[in-house]
């Protein structure tokens, strides 16, 4: 038991997520994570297959675990995206990425300069 504690632990080896829910808990492909949105004190996480998940943890939570060391970044004060998951950076309109099933999502003023930054390192 001692054993696989250190394993289990270690959730980038497993590329899961564990997402506190209402109900309890879903464990997540952290690879199907399209975006989460902050809803209040909760947080919607869209997947890849259309399903959403709403968690009761804030945005806050999960920026902490995923912004730092996988592909996500956070674009605006409620959303955090799968850099992994966007097709495209359109500059009208203030500034939007558009992912991968067609959803634009808009980027703060504050956050522009990195996410464009982000983007160019990519490249």
């Amino acid at each position: 038991m001692k054993n696989i504690i250190p394993k289990i632990n270690n959730r980038h080896s497993l590329n899961i997520l564990s997402v506190s829910t209402l109900e309890g808990y879903e464990l997540v492909q952290i690879d199907s994570i399209l975006y989460m949105l902050a809803e209040n004190c909760y947080t919607i996480i869209f997947l890849t297959d259309n399903i959403k998940i709403i968690s009761t943890k804030n945005l806050g939570f999960y920026e902490k675990r995923l912004v730092v060391e996988d592909s996500f970044i956070r674009i605006h004060h409620s959303i955090i995206i799968n850099l992994l998951k966007v097709k495209r950076y359109i500059r009208t309109g203030g500034g939007q990425v558009v992912i991968v099933n067609e959803k634009r999502l808009p980027v703060s003023r504050a956050r522009k300069t990195f996410l464009l930054y982000v983007l160019k390192q990519l490249g």
